[in-house]
């Protein structure tokens, strides 16, 4: 699938969809992240949202980003389309297909299948999926969580993976979040990622701020993005 036709495929979602289903949920939100040195990228994150359900049990969703870079004149987008089985009121299970775009290079695509449930005051949400690009293939795997201790306060997590014959990359980190009753989230986070390459590795501390705003569910949509630039933020 190529991008423009990715790109249609979700206008035909957000367009057609109504006829037969109703909107479950939605985001919108915009992060920027920096290495604590200063000495690499940051960049700013935007990202949107739209879930419709069919009925209880099945919905799809499409997320699009778009990054854009402090120290290169150059800048990013993905595409996300998923399809979600919900197994009953705390557990759903699904499949996606993205699609990684730099505006100088042709377009990634990523697939593979997720799973997300609430559990003890909690949420967890998990996926593995494959990239195929033009030379070589990798395989990606991440999980998020957040576990709400109430008064508008959560502690929140991520870890994600890619796995490569002679490169890996890894990000991991854990942030608080705030949310605002009837209101946008506010959150923020450090981690660290690890990049190796042909045996030399390097690895960059960061921190992340952001906000978002939840439309309809609570989650605003089930799953989130699909990507390899949420990997690396900032590249």
């Amino acid at each position: 699938m190529s991008y423009k036709a990715a790109l249609a495929a979700a206008l035909v979602v957000v367009v057609a969809a109504p006829a037969s289903a109703q909107v479950t949920g939605g985001s919108l939100g915009i992060e920027y992240s920096t290495p604590i040195d200063g000495d690499d990228f940051g960049g700013t994150a935007y990202y949107g949202a739209i879930e419709y359900g069919f009925n209880r049990d099945f919905s799809v969703s499409a997320d699009l980003s778009g990054y854009r870079l402090d120290n290169i004149d150059t800048d990013a987008s993905s595409l996300t389309l998923h399809g979600v089985y919900h197994l009953n009121e705390t557990l759903s299970v699904g499949a996606f297909y993205g699609l990684d775009k730099l505006e100088t290079s042709d377009a990634v695509g990523l697939y593979g299948v997720e799973a997300g449930t609430e559990f003890l005051g909690g949420e967890v949400e998990g996926y593995l999926g494959q990239v195929d690009g033009n030379i070589s293939t990798a395989t990606v795997l991440g999980a998020d969580g957040i576990y709400s201790f109430g008064n508008g306060f959560s502690a929140i997590g991520n870890a994600a993976f890619s796995f490569q014959d002679d490169s890996d990359v890894s990000r991991i980190a854990v942030g608080a979040q705030y949310d605002m009753l009837d209101g946008p989230q506010f959150y923020v986070e450090v981690g660290q990622t690890d990049v190796e390459v042909g045996g030399i590795s390097d690895d960059d501390t960061f921190i992340a701020v952001g906000t978002r705003v939840a439309i309809g569910a609570q989650r605003g949509t089930t799953f989130g993005p699909r990507s390899l630039f949420e990997i690396l933020p900032g590249f």
